[in-house]
């Protein structure tokens, strides 16, 4: 059985460029939401806790909606750079807020910018979380030391990590059902940036070449809004990358049951393992 999982990491506008904008959130989201719940969709969403001061109805109505929710942490900070203590406290206090907000117990993890180590994991084991799906197979981020993350060499399909190497195998209580790793676009997810920029049927190529079982698809609200328009200091990539384009949003999730991907989230999948 082909399987997909849709994932949306809900959060301002291309962090950290824009600050505080949100119209990802307040005009993408619900159309979203809505495009996935009308052509029968499963995803998980990830929430940043700290939208809750504003958006205090929205975790329960994801859920309402027939979605899973997850954490996306508190911020939208690499959670790997700090200390273990206070990744504890981030993630304690983005769980408390979620579930006071969702009334549900969350279960699932990602950290914003695929930001995971060793300390994350252990933070995770203890404040109740059964998956992450933090790893990207072949993305490394650098920092002044070196690197912040390095998951070159990661498993493609669901493993349960290493607390001295999360891209290694290991006796982690986690698990973890990695990203994929979009094949023509290394390092990055297959997500809607990409599928905006380069068009369905490039994405779905990414998909149909992609060796991760099952696929896991990374997307943001705020590519499916015009931002280079509204903010055109952006980045170039973001032209084309960021636009209102849910139809081709549709055309892909179509094309892609047409050849026999069925959609589950990491809740279902993790079941197997």
């Amino acid at each position: 059985m082909k399987t997909a999982i849709v994932s949306f990491d809900i959060e301002p506008d291309y962090p950290p460029y824009l600050g505080e904008s949100r119209l990802g959130v307040d005009f993408a989201l619900p159309a979203i939401l809505d495009l996935l719940k009308s052509e029968g969709v499963p995803a998980n969403v990830f929430m940043l806790a700290a939208l809750c001061s504003t958006y205090h109805s929205l975790p329960k109505e994801i859920i309402d909606k027939g979605f899973s929710l997850g954490c996306h942490a508190m911020r939208h900070d690499l959670l790997c750079m700090n200390d273990f203590q206070t990744q504890l406290q981030e993630i304690t206090e983005a769980t408390r807020i979620l579930t006071e907000n969702s009334g549900r117990k969350l279960t699932v993890f990602r950290a914003p910018d695929f930001s995971l180590n060793g300390d994350t994991l252990k933070c995770l084991e203890m404040t109740g979380y059964a998956i992450d799906s933090s790893v990207l197979p072949g993305r490394r981020m650098k920092n002044r030391q070196g690197y912040a993350y390095d998951f070159r060499g990661a498993p493609y399909s669901p493993y349960h990590p290493s607390l001295e190497d999360v891209s290694k195998h290991g006796d982690s209580k986690m698990l973890e059902m990695p990203v994929t790793e979009n094949p023509l676009n290394r390092e990055a997810p297959i997500g809607g940036g990409y599928l905006n920029t380069y068009g369905v049927d490039r994405a779905v190529e990414a998909v149909l070449s992609a060796v991760a079982t099952p696929i896991v698809l990374v997307l943001h609200p705020w590519e499916f809004v015009d931002l280079h328009a509204r903010f055109p200091k952006l980045p170039r990539w973001t032209k084309k990358g960021c636009r209102d384009n849910l139809p081709a949003l549709s055309e892909f999730l179509g094309i892609l049951k047409a050849e026999g991907y069925e959609f589950s989230t990491l809740e279902e999948m993790g079941k197997d393992y």
